[in-house]
């Protein structure tokens, strides 16, 4: 019966997959939780469905597509103003395992199927794309195509159309984020509830963050903020109940945490629904007390467990580093990098019998540990984590690397030289500073330059130096041959 609905529900064909195949023939009644999940989240898009409107014959179409394992969907849209106003959605389940596999077939396919389905709004006018434009650009190149990707092409080439590309991670993500937090809407999070919305210029986020300098060089960049970091959040310090210092809610902290967690794993193909994905809140509330208060602060059994701390708590955000490393160096990383790094690479150790579960006073697991102080040198890949004054650490095969965060002023050359870029533009606030290390080390980016002298002055300077040393030499001996004269004669 919902099948009636579904030009009017964004993913219906994915979101009702397993429901789906429950009606075919000679296939077991089997009612998973996967299956709740589904049900509930398509009951949730049928109550909650989003105000479409009619096409406008003087306006151009705008089609944007998406795919994943599971189906297609696509968004027929006019703009409205300066943002899009739906029209009608569509959206199918793959059909063949063959085609879920393949990303750039998937990807046509995802084209293919709206151009058909709307052909009576979009043969014989113009029209826009939102698509990932490496797909056509991909099977173009290919000198042996199958039939069916041959006549998808053709039935393409029909249509008037122009890209405008949009990368399929960025579509992706808000598209994860999306069905995620509609899967969290019943999770409270103080007195509010978690809530999602989409970026702008005029709403970048708040406190400044990368997603307000990726907003100044491209307002159409598709980014989403988080519960109350947008424009209504005027507090003048910056501070909210997810890292707030006095007054840390360690609920807030975590169900913002659980809805990333089921936007990576819907990203990740894990399954149509994310329903049985939450976040630890016992090691949230650890890491809290680590890095969000001044007691313990890094005297935390945690931090103790991986490191020795040279500060009592953390004095920045995590994430952002001068320069980039493939594993932190301690004489060049601070205390709250190093917790950060060292507890990530604990945590996404390859080596399934290796598993260890960090925990105050010991690194150690079943099998015999090979422990380091700096550097693994037995098997390569394998980094050096829990390294400590009094102890040394274990060798892991980690998947955690240290890189720099993104910064609309870092650069570098093809020499791996790293350098940081003038200000530019018009800003009276944001091009004052850099937004993304402001945030994290809560002061004004800087660089320290040296300036090094020609070779002809080096040598000059010392030339001069050593003229003046053996003058000195010759003062300091005709001075001691004088004293030696004057008490002979007394």
């Amino acid at each position: 019966m919902t099948d009636y609905y579904r030009p009017f529900v964004k993913n219906y064909r994915t979101i009702a997959a397993l429901l789906t195949d429950l009606t075919r023939l000679d296939t077991p009644w089997e009612w998973s939780e996967e299956c709740e999940a589904a049900f509930k989240k398509l009951k949730y898009a049928l109550t909650h469905y989003e105000v479409l409107k009619l096409p406008a014959p003087d306006k151009p179409f705008v089609v944007t597509t998406d795919a994943s394992q599971y189906g297609i969907c696509a968004v027929l849209a006019q703009k409205e103003g300066p943002k899009l106003r739906p029209i009608e959605y569509t959206s199918k389940k793959m059909p063949s395992q063959k085609l879920a596999r393949s990303t750039y077939e998937r990807e046509l396919y995802a084209l293919y199927r709206p151009l058909v389905h709307w052909r009576h709004y979009l043969l014989g006018r113009f029209f826009y794309v939102r698509s990932d434009h490496e797909t056509l650009r991909w099977i173009k190149t290919q000198p042996v195509l199958s039939d069916a990707l041959k006549r998808w092409i053709q039935v393409i080439d029909m249509y008037d159309y122009q890209l405008d590309p949009i990368k399929g991670e960025y579509n992706k993500v808000a598209d994860a984020l999306s069905p995620a937090e509609s899967m969290s809407s019943g999770l409270a999070i103080g007195n509010e509830k978690l809530t999602v919305q989409n970026a702008s210029e005029a709403n970048p986020g708040l406190p400044p963050s990368s997603l307000m300098a990726l907003q100044r060089q491209n307002p159409d960049f598709p980014g989403v903020l988080v519960t109350e970091y947008d424009s209504t959040f005027r507090n003048q310090y910056y501070q909210g109940h997810l890292d707030d210092s006095g007054n840390v809610d360690e609920e807030a902290i975590s169900q913002a945490a659980t809805l990333i967690a089921r936007a990576l794993f819907l990203l990740a193909g894990g399954g149509p629904t994310a329903d049985h994905i939450n976040a630890n809140s016992s090691l949230i509330s650890s890491l809290a007390s680590c890095l969000l208060t001044w007691s313990p602060g890094l005297s935390c059994p945690l931090a103790q467990a991986l490191m020795t701390p040279r500060q009592a708590f953390a004095n920045h955000y995590a994430g952002v580093i001068a320069y980039p490393y493939p594993t932190p160096h301690p004489a060049n990383i601070d205390d709250t990098a190093r917790l950060v790094w060292n507890f990530m690479a604990s945590r996404t150790d390859l080596e399934a019998l290796k598993t260890r579960e960090v925990g105050p006073g010991s690194l150690d697991n079943d099998s015999t540990p090979i422990r380091c102080s700096l550097n693994c040198s037995v098997k390569p890949g394998q980094v050096c984590v829990g390294s400590r004054a009094n102890e040394k650490g274990v060798c892991m095969t980690s998947t955690t690397t240290y890189v720099p965060a993104y910064s609309t002023r870092l650069s570098v050359d093809k020499y791996g030289v790293w350098s940081v870029l003038p200000i530019q533009g018009d800003s009276p606030v944001l091009d004052l500073v850099d937004p993304v290390f402001t945030e994290s080390y809560w002061r004004t980016l800087t660089v320290r330059a040296f300036k090094q002298d020609s070779a002809s002055f080096e040598s000059g300077m010392l030339t001069l130096g050593s003229l003046m040393t053996a003058s000195s030499l010759a003062v300091a001996f005709g001075t001691r041959l004088l004293f030696a004269k004057r008490l002979k004669n007394l």
